[in-house]
């Protein structure tokens, strides 16, 4: 027998949606990057923005020594630590884990005690006896230190990846700004100075467009276009191969590509688009009507 379904429920209620991960997404992507839990590569970034060398020394032994207490007291040490024991542990993650921060050393005890810590051998790190003590400590550090290397180094990685692109986007953003603001006096220019098609350049096309400079009077107006460009291109390509073939050295290899340029309609249409552009640009923009 099944259990009978609560009240208030059918088959059809929805259930609750997956909860989200408490941690940001670049956090993540280091995380599957690097092959670390996402718990690691979190508390490294923590840490690494709040080393303990950049701590005022004296606060930083304040804190240390309050949070191995704790640790000490949650991982399993079943006799208090005494004064010298918590003052040299103390003393050897200021002077061997001082890259750290202080919020790294409980995040190191909880993936010792997750069984996570990849390189801690059998048997080291142990509170042997329920002693607490600067061996076990720093055999624990130490291997955590080793993971944390790769899970901060791919985050460090895909920051920096974020910020080139970042950069790359702002800047194109800007130039397109740029560009946008003195397009006027560009296609200015242009009308003052073409004397043909060959003049105009074609990338001006879709920015005159876009912005109602011009517009064809019938789709046949635009095919006209076309079928002239069609014509330029397959004398510029004929032209091309006539006039290697006439000044020589161009090559066995070179006049082959030549010819094959010629006869490619493939090609001939690519560049026939870039020509047709010009074209209407000169047509629509440069001869006074």
């Amino acid at each position: 027998m099944f259990p009978a379904r609560p009240r208030g429920l059918s088959a059809k209620t929805p259930t609750a949606a997956p909860s989200q991960s408490p941690y940001p997404s670049l956090v993540l992507q280091a995380s599957d990057e690097s092959g670390q839990p996402a718990a690691l590569v979190n508390a490294s970034v923590v840490g690494w923005s709040s080393q303990i060398r950049n701590m005022d020394k004296a606060q930083a032994a304040i804190l240390i020594q309050f949070e191995l207490d704790r640790i000490a007291e949650s991982y399993g040490a079943r006799l208090e630590a005494g004064p010298a024991v918590l003052s040299e542990c103390t003393q050897l993650v200021l002077s061997k884990f001082a890259g750290l921060g202080v919020n790294e050393i409980r995040e190191a005890y909880r993936m010792k005690a997750a069984g996570e810590l990849e390189s801690l051998q059998k048997g080291k790190g142990e509170m042997w006896g329920g002693v607490f003590d600067a061996g076990q400590l720093g055999a624990v550090l130490s291997a955590y230190m080793e993971q944390r290397r790769k899970a901060l180094g791919a985050y460090l990685r895909r920051r920096q990846e974020d910020a080139e692109k970042a950069e790359k986007e702002r800047n194109v953003r800007e130039r397109q700004a740029e560009f946008d603001r003195r397009f006027p006096d560009i296609i200015a220019r242009m009308q003052a100075s073409a004397k043909d098609w060959r003049d105009c350049p074609a990338h001006l096309y879709e920015g005159a467009k876009r912005r109602g400079l011009f517009r064809f009077d019938s789709i046949q107006e635009a095919h006209d276009i076309f079928q002239d460009a069609l014509a330029l291109a397959r004398l510029e390509k004929e032209g091309a191969y006539q006039e290697a073939l006439e000044r020589g050295g161009a090559g066995m290899f070179r006049l082959r590509e030549l010819k094959l340029e010629a006869s490619s309609q493939e090609g001939i249409e690519s560049r026939a688009k870039v020509i047709a552009r010009q074209i209407t640009l000169f047509r629509k923009l440069c001869i006074r009507k």
